[in-house]
């Protein structure tokens, strides 16, 4: 496991997120029951609209390539490791791997490009 000054690495935190989200009602409803990748990421981005307020959506699915595209917009936080450890959590709640490309389309705004 890797550390950073004796803390987890950001990706570390974010993937610990998901077991704070299951501990509020929220998180147990929209999240406890078995889920495929795509059904995954759309509560992904419902999660960051009911919890934090911020505007993330899917904006494509490819099934077949089994990959699509989230959209961060007007996130008024840093866009980091921290979200790309989020996705990697979910994922590996439902038994799947995620792989995760950051494009940063400006300061508040970013694509992740998430492949399983």
């Amino acid at each position: 496991q890797q550390t950073v000054s004796g803390s987890h690495c950001p990706r570390d935190v974010g993937r610990a997120a998901r077991r704070v989200l299951m501990s509020i009602p929220y998180g147990r409803v929209t999240f406890g029951r078995p889920l495929n990748p795509v059904e995954t990421l759309h509560a992904f981005a419902r999660s960051y609209k009911v919890v934090l307020g911020d505007d993330v959506e899917v904006r494509s699915v490819d099934e077949a390539g089994r990959s699509a595209d989230v959209e961060f917009r007007a996130i008024h936080h840093f866009i980091d490791s921290v979200h790309v450890g989020v996705v990697e959590g979910h994922f590996a709640a439902q038994q799947l791997t995620a792989a995760v490309r950051v494009r940063h389309d400006g300061p508040t705004h970013a694509t992740f490009r998430v492949t399983w």
